[in-house]
């Protein structure tokens, strides 16, 4: 009699397959007096996010900037800090969007505002702090992911009116990035590279990976400002997690394709990026050629594949 195994493990043994992209927060506080005249201006300040805020990074139900508190401490950052250290002076519940833009060529600079406005009457007092929240919660002292001292104290009186804007610029790869990896024993050469970099983001970034994957047959590579299309199938589910230890967080999306999704030669596989805040299309595409003779990742109707990809915020310092 002999014996068949039902599953046999294809798997990376060395290698990884991995591509970089960097954002910078800044903000701009305004204080106008009764008259409009303009009493206090910051210009753009670097703002600093906390261990917290990378874990919401990770989160794939949150959006990550949204609500801001004012408040009354001027005690030093801390990353490990959850929310406002001193006073809560009041708040601007409903951010109102102020600018979306994309540099385009050669950078593709992917800049949004957000814009906080503190009416007369609300947040009066001596301000040497402020922070935001994600989307749907509303404690300042225990669900901050940004924290801010200023350098000088604003004081807002009672008819004052306090601006503050908050920018995020993300600055995708736009370079290929290639190399060659391991699988069970077959060297394959991979390139990687972005698609529709000439979109539009949200201000609700979320880093955590998107939607199912797709994988393309016999398809190749499209510019960085396209989205391929071609012969595809999606995953027939998606288990996203995530995870780690503060500050090394992380968040996967398993895809996972059953043995009658295919056959066909998968010569290029997408993944949508940021969840539900950025435009579908933008993301990262990867193709797989073996180093010797060529030819891709054979799917066949009598295999299970797996794909994982992760994502690490890691902040710059």
């Amino acid at each position: 009699m002999i014996y068949i195994p039902k599953y046999k493990d294809i798997y990376i043994t060395n290698g990884e397959i991995a591509i970089k992209n960097s954002f910078k927060g800044e903000y701009r506080a305004i204080l106008r007096g009764i008259d409009g005249r303009i009493k206090y201006e910051s210009g753009w300040q670097s703002n600093t996010i906390l261990n917290r805020g990378l874990l919401i990074l990770t989160t794939p139900t949150n959006g990550t900037f949204d609500r801001m508190h004012l408040g009354t401490s001027d005690i030093a950052i801390d990353v490990t800090q959850i929310g406002l250290q001193g006073s809560d002076l009041g708040s601007h519940s409903s951010r109102g969007a102020l600018s979306s833009s994309n540099s385009g060529t050669p950078n593709y600079e992917h800049i949004s505002t957000i814009r906080f406005v503190f009416n007369p009457g609300t947040g009066t007092g001596l301000i040497k702090e402020f922070v935001i929240l994600e989307t749907g919660v509303f404690n300042p002292l225990t669900q901050a992911v940004v924290r801010i001292v200023l350098t000088t104290p604003i004081n807002k009186g009672v008819l004052d009116e306090l601006t503050i804007d908050h920018r995020l610029t993300w600055y995708p790869e736009i370079n290929d990035v290639s190399g060659s990896i391991d699988i069970s024993g077959t060297s394959y050469n991979y390139v990687m590279r972005h698609t529709s970099i000439d979109l539009l983001t949200d201000h609700l970034i979320n880093l955590s990976p998107g939607g199912s994957h797709n994988l393309l047959f016999d398809t190749p590579l499209v510019a960085n400002t396209l989205y391929p299309t071609g012969s595809s199938i999606s995953s027939t589910s998606l288990v996203n997690t995530n995870g780690g230890v503060a500050p090394n967080y992380w968040a996967q999306a398993e895809c996972i394709y059953d043995v009658d999704k295919g056959p066909g030669n998968v010569s290029l596989a997408f993944v949508p990026l940021h969840g539900t805040f950025i435009a579908s299309s933008v993301g990262i595409q990867y193709s797989l050629d073996k180093t010797t003779g060529g030819g891709p990742l054979v799917k066949t109707d009598t295999h299970e594949l797996r794909l994982n990809v992760r994502s690490y915020p890691i902040r710059h310092v």
